[in-house]
């Protein structure tokens, strides 16, 4: 969804300014194959805001996907490193997502246009108002000053005085004992003042919304790369997350949680009128420790996002023995997550302290983590601002409910 439309540009500038926003820079640190990966993601999520008549959304994002696969991707170094299927498929997509993305070109040109000839309407409409209002004001205007003078001349002309240029206040004149002369003396040494145009209303008057000094204020941890995202930097779409996914989860993962062991899994979902909607938890095969759990066959993973048509929202683990909060290794995993889409969101859930958060990262711990080349548990400089924070662009939905692919 635009974050501001300009109705006053033409068609063709217009969609120059969406394949511009669609074009964004990569990261030479996440893999090729991931690339790939979300590629397909990308277009799901272009045919969720086609579905929902959302077209600028859709055409960005299917244009980034195409800008992605036919340029980017393959002056990434590990795409020397993909295998033949995954190549293939990349294609074979690209040539089903060219006609899309000119079909929804040719629609946006004629929504464009008919929004272009409406504002250069109604702009001439406001304009023909500005000129009837200015004649209008000129018009009073010179009724009052012929009334003034008509009053003025039938005031006086019993003493046989003729007016001459602008009618005054009768109560300027000094009847002097009814002396002519001296009335008439008192008169010439008055001065007038009448009401130019620049006095007159204007009609209406045209604020550009745009031009407006109040800018809108944004945190600045709404700012990371936003390959998944549409429109803009300015701001998150919401994340909705089922009532019972935390009741769920905690129940599955309560035997490893009596053992002190990690479980996590992978949030899934779609986005449905701009809010991404989590609507699968995906459990995949993996081995835990107090501390840590890794995941095993992530191709299976994949297979279960390609057979829904979903896409990754996020991640979700618990801490068995230890309060809410995400690790140094916690960091970096969600870091590959934010990077491809900043709402993602990484949930905690420490059942033993009774805990449960939703976090994201701040814009200076993703640019902070993206420098930190090591790996395992290892601290990090402190900063002025914190690594992560609450997710505030979250909801939970008490009546949707997550549906559990469970791969272990």
């Amino acid at each position: 969804m635009m974050s501001t439309i300009d109705t006053s540009l033409a068609p063709e500038v217009r969609i120059k300014a969406l394949v511009d926003k669609a074009t964004i820079e990569i990261n030479l640190s996440i893999k090729a194959i991931r690339y790939i990966r979300t590629g397909k993601e990308l277009m799901r999520s272009a045919q969720n805001y086609y579905e929902d008549g959302l077209l600028d959304s859709a055409y960005v994002l299917y244009m980034r996907f195409l800008i992605l696969s036919l340029e980017q991707v393959k002056e990434h170094p590990g795409f020397k490193e993909l295998g033949d299927d995954d190549i293939k498929e990349m294609r074979a997509n690209c040539k089903r997502v060219l006609p899309m993305a000119e079909k929804i070109k040719s629609e946006l040109l004629v929504k464009y246009q008919a929004e272009y000839e409406a504002y250069n309407k109604a702009l001439k409409f406001r304009e023909e108002e500005k000129q009837e209002a200015e004649r209008r004001a000129k018009l009073e205007q010179a009724k009052s000053i012929a009334a003034a003078s008509m009053a003025f001349s039938s005031g006086i002309s019993h003493q046989g005085i003729v007016p001459s240029g602008p009618p005054i206040e009768p109560s300027l004149i000094s009847r002097n004992d009814g002396n002519p002369s001296a009335a008439t003396s008192t008169i010439r040494s008055v001065n007038y003042e009448y009401g130019t145009n620049d006095n007159i209303s204007n009609g209406t008057k045209i604020i550009n919304p745009s031009n407006n000094s109040q800018h809108p204020q944004f945190d600045r941890r709404s700012k990371p790369s936003r390959l998944m995202s549409p429109m803009g930097t300015d701001s998150l779409r919401t994340v909705i997350i089922p009532g019972d996914l935390i009741s769920k989860f905690t129940s599955i993962a309560s035997l490893n949680s009596l053992k002190n062991i990690e479980t996590c899994g992978v949030l899934c979902g779609k986005i449905i009128r701009d809010e991404l909607v989590i609507t699968h938890l995906v459990l995949p095969k993996q081995t835990g420790t107090p501390d840590s759990c890794t995941t095993l066959n992530e191709e299976e993973i994949y297979n279960i996002i390609d057979r829904y048509s979903l896409i990754q929202m996020g991640w979700i683990h618990t801490h068995p023995s230890q309060t809410s909060f995400l690790s140094s290794v916690d960091l970096h995993m969600h870091l590959s997550y934010q990077l491809m889409m900043p709402e993602s969101i990484a949930i905690v859930v420490a059942p033993s302290k009774q805990e449960c958060n939703v976090f994201t990262l701040t814009s200076v711990g993703v640019e902070m983590l993206q420098k930190c080349v090591n790996t395992g548990f290892h601290p990090h400089p402190p900063l002025e601002e914190p690594y992560f924070v609450d997710a505030n662009h979250t909801a939970f939905e008490s009546s949707r409910y997550i549906i559990v692919e469970d791969l272990r």
